[in-house]
């Protein structure tokens, strides 16, 4: 199996089953961070004519819908106090300071922020939500990205908590689709087109419900968070932290705050002989990407990396390798 940049199998701990644990997002968890954003705008009452400015090379997903009640625009192009929101995206889930947050309100007063939290993974979502519930109007929290591989997103309001989910009005049509999926046998691209269409249109997720059945979210959640950690440690004896902004290498020293989802390799030429090598020797789907090293949200310095998975289905000997690899081709 191919490692994919974010996860492609659910995190499963066999031997943790305690699902009381899950008793404070029983009614919070949604079929996905996407639904999420657009509940986000949503609630803070914006419309059409509103802009919500966004990084540059925000997903498909994020222009989408936040563009299904609101208007996307490039935060760069805003003048000072222009945009209604403002979404603020930790890529990867690497966490900028609490000053480039304090920031935005400075340049542009009483705008709102959405935090789009999906690539980060905390020890405890209802942990990390409350300590930050005074930094952005909505944070947005991704179960899909971080530790299911299928569906699940989590929308926190500050001073109001979890967002409370709909009423499963798509249960039985979700139900039918997977009947109909069954079909097709084993065809992974009909089964994908039917996944996408649930998490992104539906209220109700067969597949997500039965894993949240099978396990406790925090649980899961800080075994993942630890097995992060430990990748993170290869890369830090492998490379010079020095090299890497403060912001960056408070994250890293901090074992409690959020363990981010992918390494930003910037000291590296990257051209496709090299992804190729590593892809056909570790079969890890790494990319040559655009990352933010810079500690602002708004002043953006994007730089040309070489993007590796952290979580827990690479393992720790073929990341060494891996590593190893890319390192040699340097030299």
């Amino acid at each position: 199996m191919s490692i994919k940049l974010w996860r492609s199998t659910p995190v499963h701990i066999p031997i943790l089953k305690d699902t009381k644990a899950n008793d404070k997002y029983s009614k919070a968890v949604i079929t996905s961070a996407r639904q999420g954003l657009t509940e986000a705008v949503n609630y803070l009452g914006l419309e059409r004519t509103d802009y919500v400015g966004i990084p540059d090379y925000a997903s498909h997903c994020v222009i989408d819908f936040i563009g299904r009640r609101a208007t996307p625009v490039p935060i760069r192009m805003f003048e000072q106090e222009s945009p209604s929101a403002i979404l603020i995206y930790d890529q990867w889930g690497w966490q900028k300071s609490e000053k480039a947050r304090s920031d935005i309100g400075l340049m542009y007063p009483g705008v709102q922020l959405i935090w789009d939290r999906v690539d980060s993974l905390p020890m405890s979502y209802q942990a990390l939500a409350e300590s930050d519930e005074n930094q952005a109007d909505v944070q947005v929290f991704s179960l899909k990205k971080t530790l299911t591989a299928t569906g699940g997103g989590l929308v926190w309001l500050q001073g109001k908590r979890w967002l409370r989910r709909h009423l499963s009005t798509d249960r039985e049509l979700v139900k039918l689709l997977e009947q109909m999926t069954e079909k097709f046998e084993k065809n992974d691209k009909v089964d994908n087109k039917v996944q996408g269409f649930i998490f992104r249109e539906c209220d109700y997720h067969l597949r997500l419900q039965e894993w949240l059945d099978s396990c406790a979210i925090d649980n899961v959640s800080a075994y993942e968070h630890r097995e992060r950690r430990n990748r993170i440690e290869h890369f830090v004896n492998k490379f010079s932290v020095k090299e890497l902004p403060q912001w960056m290498r408070d994250q890293i020293d901090n074992d409690a705050s959020p363990a981010p989802g992918i390494w930003p390799i910037h000291s590296v030429d990257v051209d496709d002989n090299l992804l190729s090598e590593i892809r056909n020797k570790f079969d890890v789907d790494v990319r040559n990407y655009h990352f933010n090293f810079n500690d602002s949200y708004i002043d953006q310095k994007w730089t040309e990396v070489l993007a590796v998975p952290l979580h827990s289905e690479i393992h720790m000997e073929t990341l060494e390798e891996l590593i190893d690899c890319v390192i040699n081709s340097s030299s």
